[in-house]
């Protein structure tokens, strides 16, 4: 995959479901902040949930200009979804290893999330993303910000990130993780 250009406008996604436990509420409350520090920066939602809250925040903050509600993104539009991004944004507060991470990942993207249940063993803080604790706002807007204004930095954690992805969590990779438990398992039944 060629690097991601650098571009005057960075494109910040987030996939999930709308709502509170995937912290939208906390990501549409940096955006202002984000927009004050990089002016030209785009924030793209994709997902399920709660749409019309979300077009109700963005609407009441005066961002609309800068926001895109994609509505749920289907496998055929999902890829294209991550190809457009510079960024990758799912600020959590329950998780346990989203494949959206994976997937930003995969596609080359830097992640911003928080350090919850599974996503510190993908998102390597300050090497393949940065992490927030969850309802810190004036973080996750920092973490954006220093993204956004940076290239140079999207560029080298999101290449880290991809080969971390593909490394850790290829399908070939975990299949011989999987062979390696079951193998486990097995010996350690025909000892008892």
């Amino acid at each position: 995959m060629p690097p991601r250009a650098a571009t005057d406008t960075p494109t910040v996604l987030f996939m999930g479901e709308l709502g509170q436990r995937k912290g939208t509420w906390d990501l549409v409350q940096a955006i202002p902040h984000v927009l004050a520090a990089v002016p030209g920066a785009r924030f793209r939602f994709g997902g399920n949930g709660d749409e019309a809250r979300l077009r109700q925040e963005i609407a009441a903050l005066g961002i609309e200009a800068s926001v895109d509600v994609l509505g749920w993104v289907g496998m055929d539009k999902k890829k294209a979804a991550y190809d457009s991004a510079d960024i990758y944004c799912l600020p959590s507060y329950q998780e346990g290893l989203p494949m959206s991470i994976l997937e930003a990942m995969g596609s080359g993207l830097p992640c911003v999330s928080t350090p919850i249940a599974g996503i510190p063993e993908a998102v390597r803080d300050q090497e393949t993303g940065l992490l927030v604790d969850p309802g810190d706002v004036p973080a996750l807007t920092a973490a954006l910000t220093r993204l956004c204004a940076d290239p140079g930095l999207r560029r080298r954690m999101g290449t880290a990130g991809r080969r971390f992805a593909e490394e850790r969590f290829d399908v070939d990779h975990v299949v011989l993780q999987l062979r390696d438990i079951w193998d486990d398992v097995l010996q350690s039944a025909n000892r008892s």
